[in-house]
């Protein structure tokens, strides 16, 4: 048992960091890209561009949404082909391996050097890397990497800001709703972050912490309520908002899983309420019955430590140093209002949209996995 230096430790993980890159490269090499059925939506609306045309951004005839919420993927898309047409598909998956790899670099960046120890440092290699269901959606050409890229970078902000201006806080609010609004249609995922950031911002200020859990309380239900209104009053007439009145109507817990379906006679107070604590759960589900024996074998030596650990950061969470306090904090809203908007509005087969959680739910599992090795001394 010994103290490593933190230059000793720097070489250690960059060196891992370096030869797991090249192994990840080489795999990456010998897959094929995936064209989901938004990418050809993307592909069109880029040849749009090409023409001159831009009536795509506020046109959503070949598509259920407005084509401003993708603008950011499609001209990636547009820049990527501008490069080389015959290979633009794997220059974009390598924009996504490069954000993966990146997004590792990133959890590292928020290490104090209290932490910086080789079984964390291992503990994170094994979460990060091992994990299929994030590796998984690298080949695809869909927003989801930018999207996931987007969302861990604001948290990194949020964590890392000291002292800032009331006037730089919202200038980075603004700025990252931007970016995500037209970056994917589940920005308004950040609408329920910020409005928890600024409740606290404001706690904060007016010395009344002990209140903020009863505030977000309300929060979070008034948002629901109005949602949930909007959905079923017929307000906005989005197909997307009809899409999930129809969820609600057939019992929907998670698309296309039909052994999770509720049975929905009316669509009454108590069945709402249950198909959102159904689906709340039902969004850190890692395994499933449709999936093959090996598939849910690699979740479960993934998924299961990861959720522990985390569990463990949220049970500890009075006796971490202020610093990790607010790791913790943020991470915490970011999984909350995920977990939160999607049981709201649909959890899709394959649980594509948790990936963005992922890069929070790493850093308080690391934290709790620190703590633990802590405790019983059993840190290098």
């Amino acid at each position: 048992m010994f103290n490593l230096k933190k230059n000793i430790f720097n070489k250690v993980y960059l060196t891992l960091l370096f030869f797991i890159s090249l192994i990840f490269i080489f795999i990456t090499f010998n897959i094929s890209f995936v064209m989901g059925g938004d990418s050809y939506t993307y592909v069109e609306w880029v040849k749009f561009i090409k023409i001159g045309s831009y009536e795509f951004i506020n046109d959503n005839s070949s598509h259920n949404q407005k084509g401003y919420n993708y603008l950011i993927t499609v001209f990636i898309i547009y820049f990527c082909q501008l490069i080389s047409m015959q290979f633009w598909q794997y220059i974009f998956i390598y924009l996504n391996l490069l954000i993966f790899i990146y997004l590792f670099l990133l959890i590292l960046f928020l290490f104090d050097d209290k932490i910086k120890n080789i079984p964390v440092l291992l503990f994170s290699f094994y979460i990060f890397f091992l994990n299929y269901e994030q590796f998984l959606w690298v080949r695809y050409i869909l927003t989801d990497y930018f999207f996931y890229l987007l969302v861990s970078l604001s948290l990194y902000a949020f964590i890392k800001m000291r002292n800032f201006s009331l006037n730089k806080y919202f200038l980075l609010i603004i700025l990252i709703f931007v970016l995500s609004f037209f970056t994917r249609p589940t920005y308004i995922i950040f609408l329920l972050i910020f409005g928890l950031k600024i409740l606290k911002f404001f706690c904060n200020l007016l010395n009344i912490n002990h209140l903020y859990s009863v505030f977000c309380f309300f929060s979070l239900l008034l948002f629901a309520v109005l949602f949930t209104y909007i959905v079923q009053s017929g307000l906005i007439t989005d197909l997307a908002l009809e899409k999930i009145y129809r969820y609600y109507s057939e019992g929907v817990v998670v698309i296309q899983r039909y052994h999770t379906y509720v049975e929905v006679e009316e669509v009454t107070i108590l069945i709402l309420i249950k198909l959102f604590c159904y689906k709340f759960i039902y969004f850190f589900i890692f395994w499933d019955q449709l999936y093959s024996f090996k598939h849910n074998l690699i979740n479960s030596v993934i998924f299961i430590p990861t959720y522990i650990f985390a569990v463990f950061s949220l049970y500890q969470y009075k006796k971490f140093n202020k610093y990790h306090k607010k790791i913790i904090f943020n991470c915490f809203i970011y999984i909350l209002c995920f977990a939160f908007f999607h049981a709201l509005t649909s959890i899709e087969y394959d649980w594509r949209f948790r990936l963005p959680v992922y890069f929070p739910i790493f850093l308080i599992s690391i934290l709790g996995f620190y703590k633990l090795i802590y405790k019983y001394k059993l840190y290098l």
